[in-house]
């Protein structure tokens, strides 16, 4: 099986191999391994995001901290960034948004 540590997990972009010991063996044989292995930062990264999520410390995770805010939140949020970045005609507008690929349709701001 694999998956991406940042959507799956919330931590660093990485891609990552789980199942049994002998084919995860295999794979590390595989002359591509050394190429798209990951860093020493990112494995620490990785550890970290782990260990957040299994003591349920869910807003030491950015993406789980984000999705987790009230509406409340994001509009304040929302008019925040307006007002700092001064866009003109720009104003916040009522919607709705979904995780991942669907939430890059979805419109949380627009020109009046």
């Amino acid at each position: 099986m694999s998956f991406s540590g940042d959507k799956l997990l919330g931590g660093p972009q990485a891609g990552v191999l789980a199942g049994r010991a002998e084919l995860i063996a295999k794979l590390r044989r595989n002359p591509m391994f050394r190429a798209l292995r990951v860093d020493k930062l990112t494995v620490e990264a990785m550890e970290t995001s782990l260990r957040s999520l299994l003591l349920e410390r869910w807003d030491e995770l950015p993406v789980l901290r984000m999705v987790r805010q009230s509406r409340e939140q994001l509009e304040l949020r929302a008019a925040e960034f307006l007002q700092s970045h001064a866009i003109q005609g720009a104003v916040v507008i009522d919607g709705e948004s979904m995780l991942g690929a669907a939430a890059r349709r979805s419109r949380l701001c627009r020109r009046a």
